[in-house]
């Protein structure tokens, strides 16, 4: 009985210190990349989009993801109406870890469900972010709206493609 009481212990360790690696890698500041965006999808871009607000998320989703995907597509939609039904903006849900979409993993360092804003100008990709912030702003809707439209904003802004809102 010692020793089945010491190996899930083990395992149970094993699992925490998994998770918290993962939480600190996601939690760590990433910058619009502007230099070499990744090979994002070529196709089912239209040349007048501006930007694809994503959110990436893997086959098993818990209530946190489902919330951070709710908020996001809130934020999405409350902030940007306008320029939603326009096109300028698309919201996309992906499961990264579907056939085919294994490369939005790697184009957007993906180590857990996060939102990723895409900006395009003539259907190429030209910057893109990661939000892993909002892990930790899913505890606070308000701020996590906020968070969300003020990021969609400045990438919009850095590339000349909306108006300010």
């Amino acid at each position: 009985m010692r020793l089945k009481s010491l190996i899930t212990a083990g395992l149970l360790t094993f699992v925490a210190i998994t998770m918290l690696v993962l939480v600190l890698k996601e939690t760590k500041p990433s910058p619009a990349s502007t230099s070499s965006p990744p090979a994002a999808e070529k196709a089912a871009t239209s040349p007048g989009l501006k930007l694809i607000a994503y959110y990436m998320h893997g086959k098993v989703r818990c209530p946190t993801c489902m919330s951070i995907e709710a908020y996001a597509k809130e934020a999405v939609e409350t902030g940007f109406g306008d320029d939603l039904k326009g096109g300028q903006i698309q919201w996309r849900i992906v499961n990264y870890e579907e056939p085919g979409n294994d490369h939005f993993a790697t184009d957007y360092r993906l180590a857990a469900p996060c939102v990723v804003l895409v900006s395009m100008r003539d259907g190429k990709q030209v910057a893109w972010k990661s939000l892993p912030e909002v892990w930790e702003l899913v505890g606070d809707k308000p701020e996590f709206l906020k968070f969300v439209q003020k990021n969609i904003r400045e990438l919009l802004a850095e590339r000349g493609t909306t108006r300010r809102k």
